[in-house]
């Protein structure tokens, strides 16, 4: 004895055939020496197909089921609501069940027959198909994703030091020359200005709106360093022109080259009167 139960609605006359077709997705390949490979793939979804009886009278082997309009308006009712359903077929013999069936599947299609040699009974012919759970994935583009976090707006370009010419004045009590900009820690000091210092900035590199300015630390030193624009350190006292800029470097530089020589003559003069004395 078999039962046929279709979103839960009981079939009044259980069906005299029951179709499973599993069909496959393989893919035969042709090489290029001539033979053929089968690329083994994911099955088919199963289909189920069968015709079932909805009677207007009592047969001897009715299941007792649900009444023809009761199934007719479920079956209606699934296919506009775009529902998956339970599907069911329980085996058995005697008082005991061989094996079940257990599918969830969509409608696909059925057909309705009122046939006036069939006693005007009901044939329904239907085909289900399995379903099988699925979710979707959605890609974002990480720029886009950015830009949504933004407020519409792109992402900031990479930040980059630009040239400038600038004569600042260092009015802290002190100001330490970084070798990195925009960094503390683990950016050594490796020389440091006093107050009341006028060096010139030869580029600015912004880190969250405050600006570090390349600066000479030593011309002795022959380095470069960058200090921090943070006016409760540093304050700019003009902002150049190109031709301004070479101009006051070039008289600095002059300056310092002729205390470097005046040093190094005295040094060698006093070398040479006293050439037991180590300096």
């Amino acid at each position: 004895m078999y039962f046929f139960f279709i979103d839960g609605y009981k079939l009044p006359i259980t069906p005299s055939k029951l179709n499973v077709k599993i069909g496959n997705n393989n893919k035969t390949i042709e090489l290029a020496n001539g033979g053929d490979i089968n690329l083994i793939k994911c099955a088919k979804l199963t289909e189920y197909s069968f015709s079932f009886l909805l009677p207007f009278r009592t047969y001897s082997y009715s299941t007792n089921g649900a009444m023809p309009r009761e199934i007719l308006e479920a079956l209606k009712k699934i296919k506009q609501e775009k529902r998956i359903v339970e599907f069911e077929v329980h085996r058995k013999m005697g008082n005991e069940t061989r094996f079940s069936t257990y599918e969830k599947v969509s409608i696909e299609d059925y057909e309705i027959v009122e046939d006036a040699e069939n006693n005007s009974d009901i044939t329904v012919d239907i085909t289900l198909k399995e379903f099988r759970p699925y979710k979707t994935i959605h890609l974002i583009d990480p720029k886009k994703k950015r830009e949504e976090n933004n407020g519409g707006k792109d992402e900031k370009k990479k930040a980059e030091s630009v040239p400038c010419y600038k004569q600042l004045e260092i009015i802290g009590e002190g100001l330490g020359i970084r070798q990195m900009a925009g960094v503390w820690d683990g950016n050594p000091q490796i020389d440091k200005f006093v107050k009341g210092e006028k060096p010139f900035a030869y580029a600015e590199f912004m880190v969250d709106k405050t600006p570090w300015y390349k600066v000479k630390h030593s011309k002795l030193k022959g380095g470069w360093g960058w200090i921090s624009g943070n006016p409760t350190y540093t304050k700019v006292l003009k902002n150049l022109t190109k031709a301004e800029f070479d101009e006051r470097e070039f008289k600095l530089n002059y300056s310092i080259d002729n205390k470097l020589h005046s040093y190094s003559d005295a040094r060698q003069g006093t070398q040479s009167a006293n050439p037991n004395i180590n300096y």
